[in-house]
């Protein structure tokens, strides 16, 4: 159980970096949306956010995988 856990956990966590990288390179969180600007979150914030969303949306696909390849 452990073992398949971390076999969608840690591909996961490496694509979701790479997401991170390749959307934040090309957009500036601060100008995305207006009302988030206004809601006074740091870039850093919006940037852990978005990269929690990634991990969860790919660990989800990894795990889905996982689960059909049984």
């Amino acid at each position: 159980m452990r073992r398949r856990l971390m076999a969608a956990l840690w591909p996961s966590f490496l694509m979701a970096a790479v997401l991170e990288g390749l959307v934040f390179s090309l957009l500036d969180p601060t100008l995305l949306e207006p009302r988030i600007a206004a809601a006074g979150l740091p870039p850093l914030a919006l940037y852990s956010l978005a990269f929690l969303g990634f991990w969860a949306i790919t660990a989800l696909s990894s795990g889905l995988s996982l689960l059909l390849a049984d």
